[in-house]
């Protein structure tokens, strides 16, 4: 059996509509105390676990599992590095702070480089295959291609938020190399995460949040716990 953690009673609050209302409605339901290494930890675990199943979502095909996998991945993927301190509001990518229509709109539509040479140093990707194919087989829709970037971004979030807080220095503050890691893959994976959305799932960002608000809210009212620890 699962080891079930402690959760509050889910806040009301309003509709979504961008992502910092979401990363707000994360923090508002939060399972162990902000800042703390218990956070730290559950949220780390989720990550990786919610990664492996979306990819299975994906590989799938079933667009309704996608959509759940993907509002679970989104929540941990803005609260592990939210508890370290690097919110929405550290990120200077301006549609990150815009209507999640125009959000969508960009992640479908801008020149994104998926794989940044900031991250290089985590690529899962086969020998001899270069970062200019990789980009094209996501532009192609090639889920192998998609679960491998979407692989290498949230381990940079969850390696990268653990070395944020293990290497912190009184004098010289957060450790530069994983901040930048931090800096790139944060945005990057919201990015890849609507276009996922909207790709492979016919669905975008406002209804992937609401879908998930809903299905949390409905557990609360039934009288069930809201997430399990880490598998």
């Amino acid at each position: 059996m699962a080891d079930f953690t402690p959760e509050t009673q889910l806040l009301p609050i309003s509709p979504l509509a961008t992502l910092g209302d979401y990363e707000r409605f994360v923090a508002l339901n939060w399972v162990h105390p902000f800042g703390s290494n218990e956070a730290h930890v559950h949220f780390r675990g989720k990550l990786y676990e919610e990664e492996r199943e979306l990819s299975a979502a994906l590989r799938s095909g079933n667009t309704t599992d996608i959509v759940h996998e993907i509002g679970d991945l989104l929540w941990c993927s803005l609260a592990t590095p939210a508890n370290e301190g690097l919110g929405i509001g550290n990120l200077s990518e301006a549609p990150l702070h815009a209507s999640l229509d125009e959000l969508d709109r960009y992640s479908l539509e801008a020149q994104i480089e998926w794989t940044p040479r900031v991250l290089l140093g985590f690529i899962p990707f086969e020998e001899g295959v270069t970062v200019a194919e990789v980009e094209q087989r996501i532009h192609d829709m090639d889920i192998e291609s998609t679960t491998s970037v979407l692989h290498m971004l949230i381990h940079t979030i969850g390696k990268s938020s653990a070395r944020y807080r293990t290497l912190y220095d009184p004098v010289h503050g957060h450790n530069l190399m994983h901040t930048n890691r931090l800096l790139v893959a944060i945005p990057q994976t919201v990015f890849l995460l609507s276009r996922i959305a909207q790709q492979h799932a016919g669905s975008n960002l406002g209804e992937v949040m609401e879908a998930n608000k809903g299905k949390l809210f409905d557990r609360v009212k039934s009288g069930e716990l809201v997430t399990s620890s880490p598998k």
